[in-house]
Order: structure tokens, then C-alpha cells, then sequence
């Protein structure tokens, strides 16, 4: 591999830049998250019963079901609950059991269990539990005028959300729904004989369309239906409700209609003191928060400016907002590792030969992005966490093949032949330094459980980036150090000329001898230096906890 670069050291550069290219286009691409997205299969089955107490729910319903879901495979847990008028039961699979596999398991053992359940009892409803349809981001909307205005604007604004790719559904909560109230006169319905009953027959009987079958003319056919659906409070008012001596009694005779707001809301929205309404949006299973948030913002900007005079927005909630944040400090230190350990290899290695080994981070790196977007990994907190990690094995195995290419051209070697000789004659120690390290890592892959499923992109990141190095020591590093390296600058070097390293190496040098002179000196002050860490831990350490 090392030959056949050396011989095309055009392309190794051509194709370093591609990787570098398209590296950054994959970083740019992958979607950004906190955590990673863990698909754990959770499955609930609720049955009504209404009327039913918590003891007949459990004999006749719960413990029915659950004596067929036993032999569900791959269930981690079950448990469930009786309450009044339902059941409910949820189990928890492994998370190597597919949610599709899961709920079909499941469906299918509540079905054989259906022939033991009461008849009045309504179906059982088996649904998965969908961590994702937790809204991701909430706008509140609230004016200076009727919130029946705002209604409708809120509306416009939920249809267009809801269009944006990878949304799950938008919602409005604090919504007054509207109905039309017949307010009913007892003493009028006394004094005419009629009941309620007979006012609820006529709005149904008279306040619907009805179909009329179909027509053919002409080679045509026609549907016909009678439209009867009213939509004005004063319609209802002339709905006959009896005859009586030839005089029509409506409802406008016993009643009073009117448009009103539903008594029972199922949610109640304020923003800054204010009636509000809140939108919110759920995104799909797999889709990108910042991205989904970005592009509501852009819809709110675009509609705000179509908006009537007093209408206000507020985001109460942004999920991305942490996620950009934590992307950030992250990169940030990713950067700054990269900038510390440019400087420690300028400061031993000297600055051309930390410029060739510091390939290795970018290269390594772009291939790691390559690799994980290929992947479908998303850049949460583990992977860059694991990045920072590795930042600093990135450069060992450029260390030591530059170090013994510029060895070997101090020995008088052509730069092609000392780059080639100095690969090739550490190849070995290299690859096997980096299969170890890969190997540490490796066990985690197969940590069971939802830990295991967390944390498997650390070894993950680290074994595709650990080999990526690799790659960049035996084909980039070599084809960079024949293009550029100083043959006479290694020749001096290599004759004994003192640097501001070398010197410090003598240093060192003179240390350890002295050490090994005195062996049961160094051997008592390694035990005293032991023992003094031990009882300064016990008395200012913060102790020692067995689990």
C-alpha cells in the first residue's frame, strides 16, 4: 500500500482532499441530537369496561389478557394496572426485539384472549409507546383581540407546519371548541308534552344530509345526496319538533339557541397573563430536531409579517436549543484538543514533522464522518464525546512512522527509499499498537441492555477513526514526508547537532541513570509516594463507595 503511494503521490494528495471534502460535507449533513436515539420496544394494551369496578377489572379483564401475554418472547418486563371502568398493561421487550415483531407478538395474543373477555367490554387497544412524539418545540400565539381571530390564524400556522418534512403532527392546545347550545325550558316543555327525547329526535332526524342514490343522464351518473346540516344557530330554531292541531311547534317555541364555547376543554393555554394558544410539533422516529425548529422559525417569520396589528409569538419551548448548545461546547473542545496537541507535538517533534503527524486528526476524522453518516449515526453526545477521547491516539501511529522516515533519511537515504524503508520496517508494531487499542474497546459493542445500546458508538467512533489513522500513517504520512522533508535538516539531526529536545532528552537521560544507581532509594520513595496518596485520598477525598 505504501509502494503504490509512493509511486502516485498525486493521487494520495487528490484523494486526501476528496476525503477532506467530503468529510466536512458529511459532518455538515448529520443530524444533530443530545442523546443517542435508543428504539426500545414498549407496548401498552387498555381495555374499557365501563361500569366495572377495580376487582372485576382485574379477574375479568386484566388476568385475562395477561394469562395469554406469558408467552410473549422477548418480554424484559410486564405489569399492569386495574383501575375503574379500564385495564391497562405494559410491557417492556429487550431492546434486540424489533417494535414491529413486538407489537405483532403482542396483537396476536391479545386476539386469542379477546373470547374470554366480557361481551360488553370494548376492544382492546394495543398501540407502542412512541418516545418521539414528544413535542420538540412550542410556540405560544397569543393578541390584543378576540381569540376567535386568533383561531383561525393559528390554524394556518398548524397546516403549514405539519407539512414540514419529518414532522409527526402539529397540535393546538388551548383551543375553544364551539357548539350550538339549546337551552331548554321546562315549563314550556310541560305545557306543550314533550320531553326532551323529543327534542334530541328532531335535531338528529333534521340536522343531517341524507344520500339520494345516484342519477343517470345522458351517459352520465350523478350522485344526489339532500344536504340537511345546519350551521346557524337561528336554522335550528325553526326545526319542527311536533304538529299539534295543525300548528308546528319548533324549537324556537320551548328553547333558546345560541353559539357558545364547549364547557369541558381538555386544556387551557396563558401566555404572559393572556389567553394563548399553543402549537406544538412532534417530529418522526429518525428525523432532525435542528433542522425541523429551523425551518418552523423560518414558516413563523414568513407568516408574522402577514399577522394583524397585536398578534404576538412566544417559543416556550426549543429541544434544539440544548442540543446546539451541547454540539457546540463539544466542538469547541474538540478544536481545542486538536490546537494543545499541535503545540505538544511542535514542542517535541518540532514544527515540520508535527504538521505531517497532525494530518492524521483532520484525515482521520473525515473518515470517521464518512463512515458514520453512511452509518445513519446521528452527532449526539457519546460520538463526540468519543472523538475527544481519541484525539490524542489519532497521532501515535504518525509519531512513530514519521520519526523513523526522518531516521532513515538521516541515514543518507533518498527521501522515496527512507519514507518506504521507515513504514515498512514499523508496520507491524503500528498496526498491532492500533488492533490492541481497538480491541479494548471492542467487548462494549456487545454490552446487552439499554446501557449497551447507549453506549456502543463510543467503540464504535473509536475503532472507525482509530482505523482511518492508520490509513493516514502508511499511505498520506509517507507520500507527505518524500514530498517535503529536509534532507540536510535530518543529516545534522541525525550527526548529533543539539536541540532544544535533544537537550532535554540528556536531561532525562542523566535522571534515570542516577535512579538506577540508587534502587532502594527509588523503590522507598515509590512505596512513601504510594502510602501518601492513599492517606491523602482517605482524608480529603470524598471516600470510597461499594455498589
Amino acid at each position: 500500500m505504501t509502494k503504490f503511494a509512493l509511486k502516485n503521490p498525486v493521487s494520495v494528495i487528490v484523494l486526501a482532499l476528496l476525503l477532506f471534502i467530503v468529510g466536512l460535507m458529511s459532518f455538515a449533513g448529520m443530524r444533530r441530537e443530545s442523546f443517542p436515539e435508543i428504539k426500545i420496544p414498549y407496548i401498552y394494551v387498555t381495555t374499557v369496561y365501563s361500569g366495572a369496578n377495580p376487582p372485576e377489572i382485574e379477574n375479568l379483564i386484566t388476568q385475562k389478557i395477561e394469562d395469554k401475554l406469558d408467552g410473549v418472547d422477548g418480554v424484559k418486563q410486564m405489569t399492569s394496572s386495574s383501575n375503574e371502568s379500564y385495564s391497562n398493561i405494559f410491557l417492556e421487550f429487550d431492546p434486540s426485539v424489533k417494535t414491529e415483531d413486538a407489537l405483532r407478538r403482542v396483537k396476536d395474543k391479545v386476539d386469542q384472549a379477546k373470547g374470554d373477555l366480557p361481551v360488553d367490554a370494548e376492544e382492546p387497544i394495543t398501540q407502542e409507546l412512541n418516545f418521539s412524539a414528544i413535542p420538540i418545540v412550542n410556540i405560544a400565539l397569543y393578541s390584543d383581540y378576540d381569540l376567535e381571530q386568533l383561531e383561525a390564524l393559528a390554524d394556518n400556522l398548524k397546516d403549514r407546519m405539519a407539512k414540514i418534512p419529518g414532522v409527526l403532527e402539529a397540535k393546538i392546545q388551548g383551543k375553544q371548541d364551539k357548539e350550538i347550545a339549546i337551552d331548554v325550558d321546562p315549563a314550556l316543555l310541560r305545557q306543550y308534552g314533550l320531553t326532551l327525547s323529543d327534542i334530541s329526535k328532531a335535531v338528529s332526524t333534521q340536522h343531517t344530509n341524507v344520500p339520494g342514490g345516484t342519477m343517470i343522464t345522458s351517459g352520465f351518473r350523478f350522485s344526489i345526496k339532500v344536504t340537511g346540516e345546519l350551521t346557524d344557530p337561528d336554522q335550528f330554531n325553526d326545526l319542527v319538533v311536533r304538529s299539534l292541531n295543525d300548528k308546528m311547534i319548533r324549537i324556537k317555541d320551548v328553547a333558546k339557541v345560541a353559539f357558545t364555547y364547549t364547557r369541558d376543554r381538555q386544556s387551557i393555554s396563558r401566555t404572559n397573563g393572556k389567553p394563548s394558544l399553543t402549537l406544538t410539533i412532534a417530529k418522526r422516529t429518525g428525523e432532525d430536531i435542528v433542522r425541523i425548529v429551523d425551518e418552523a422559525k423560518k414558516i413563523i417569520d414568513d407568516e408574522k409579517g402577514r399577522w394583524p396589528a397585536g398578534t404576538h409569538y412566544e417559543i416556550t419551548y426549543d429541544m434544539s436549543k440544548n442540543i446546539r448548545q451541547m454540539v457546540d461546547e463539544l466542538q469547541n473542545h474538540l478544536l481545542m484538543g486538536i490546537i494543545l496537541v499541535l503545540l505538544v507535538l511542535s514542542f517535541f517533534l518540532g514544527v515540520r514533522n508535527s504538521l505531517f503527524i497532525s494530518t492524521a486528526i483532520p484525515f482521520s476524522m473525515a473518515m470517521g464522518f464518512i463512515a458514520l453518516s453512511y452509518m445513519g449515526v446521528t452527532l449526539n453526545m457519546v460520538v463526540l464525546f468519543s472523538l475527544v477521547m481519541v484525539l490524542g491516539m489519532l497521532v501515535d501511529d504518525g509519531i512513530v512512522v514519521v520519526e523513523n522516515i526522518y531516521r532513515h533519511l538521516g541515514m543518507g537515504k533518498g527521501r522515496l527509499e527512507a519514507a518506504l524503508d521507515g513504514t515498512r520496517e514499523v508496520m507491524v508494531p503500528v498496526f498491532t499498537a492500533t488492533l490492541t487499542t481497538v480491541a479494548a474497546f471492542s467487548p462494549v459493542l456487545f454490552m446487552p441492555g439499554v446501557m449497551g445500546e447507549f453506549l456502543k458508538y463510543l467503540p464504535l467512533t473509536v475503532s472507525i477513526t482509530l482505523s482511518g489513522s492508520l490509513f493516514v500513517a502508511f499511505v498520506f504520512n509517507p507520500v507527505f514526508a518524500s514530498l517535503t522533508m529536509n534532507n540536510k535538516e535530518a543529516r545534522r539531526l541525525e550527526g548529533g547537532e543539539k536541540t532544544g529536545f535533544e537537550r532535554f532528552k540528556d536531561l532525562y537521560r542523566k535522571l534515570l541513570q542516577r535512579s538506577l544507581n540508587h534502587p532502594a532509594l527509588l523503590a522507598l520513595f515509590c512505596a512513601l509516594f504510594v502510602v501518601s496518596g492513599i492517606l491523602m485520598y482517605g482524608k480529603f477525598g470524598p471516600g470510597v463507595v461499594f455498589f
